[in-house]
């Protein structure tokens, strides 16, 4: 595989495996990026290092799928996982645009937006894209030396802040009012 983030190769669909094959293997056979090493593994870190659970894995991996709706209890890591596909899929995807919503603004900077930075490849970022703990990213964008984005926003915005570009991907955190839920989905028809 090529060390440029911008050029990253997409692995083969996950395949499903026992938890005990995920206790003894490491995140170069079942991470995000399985068989990445040396300095292409180190460019990509700490994203190169995430290890899905059993189950994740296909969620992380899947790169066609219309919607996922996950629902399990509290602190399992369905945020972070979510974080790591959407970091994943602006890696993978040169130029694309995606979206992560958050119940609040304070939820989008203190659990969205800092689970985005602890995973995002700084050598990844735009030299602009800049995150503080309390104000959270820049103009509420995350942008990639390839080309794609990550817009910022949050439940509590009118549903008009959440109209206007074509999105590729839409990560909404926690379920939804009806109207952010429309204007959402309605940017992604675009690229079906």
């Amino acid at each position: 595989m090529s060390a440029n983030p911008s050029q990253i190769v997409i692995p083969p669909r996950a395949r499903l495996i026992t938890p005990d094959e995920w206790r003894r293997l490491g995140p170069r056979e079942i991470g995000p990026f399985p068989g990445l090493n040396g300095d292409a593994a180190f460019k990509l870190r700490p994203l190169s290092e995430f290890k899905a659970s059993p189950g994740m894995r296909a969620f992380i991996s899947e790169e066609r799928v219309d919607r996922i709706l996950l629902r399990a209890g509290n602190r399992v890591g369905k945020t972070r996982h979510a974080a790591a596909r959407v970091v994943r899929y602006a890696l993978t995807r040169p130029g694309s645009r995606i979206r992560a919503v958050g119940v609040t603004y304070k939820a989008s900077v203190d659990v969205i937006g800092k689970t985005l930075c602890d995973l995002i490849p700084p050598g990844a970022l735009h030299p602009d894209s800049i995150f503080s703990p309390v104000t959270g990213w820049r103009h509420d964008l995350i942008r990639f030396k390839n080309g794609s984005t990550i817009q910022i926003r949050s439940y509590d915005q009118d549903p008009l802040a959440h109209a206007g570009i074509p999105l590729h991907l839409v990560w909404l955190d926690e379920p939804p009012p009806l109207a952010i839920f429309d204007e959402n989905r309605s940017r992604l028809f675009d690229y079906g």
